[in-house]
């Protein structure tokens, strides 16, 4: 994950990706919904679906909020399965996540 000099978190993909995977590892099921919301106040939320045509997922974030330009760590996340299956997952100032089921 990149972060800048002041502890902005500048590239969640590569962040969100790696929990995307270790959650649909251990059972998750799409479509997976989830929540984010920074020390900030930044939010957002969305939902991640199989994408047949591209041969991967697809996320759709219809809601999303910022008062800064870029989003403060730490950020807290809920990630909720088709199934009910949920876990938190935490994106430290330390550049490490934590998923807690």
């Amino acid at each position: 994950m990149d972060f800048d000099p002041s502890g902005a978190f500048t590239s969640p993909t590569a962040a969100f990706a790696a929990v995307l995977e270790q959650l649909l590892a251990t059972g998750f099921q799409l479509p997976i919904s989830f929540a984010a919301i920074s020390s900030n106040e930044s939010f957002m939320c969305g939902t991640y679906r199989t994408n047949p045509e591209a041969g991967g997922l697809s996320c759709e974030i219809p809601v999303m909020h910022s008062p800064e330009e870029m989003t403060r760590l730490p950020i807290n996340l809920l990630f909720v399965d088709s199934t009910g299956e949920a876990a938190r997952v935490v994106f430290q100032e330390t550049g490490r996540f934590e998923i807690i089921r």
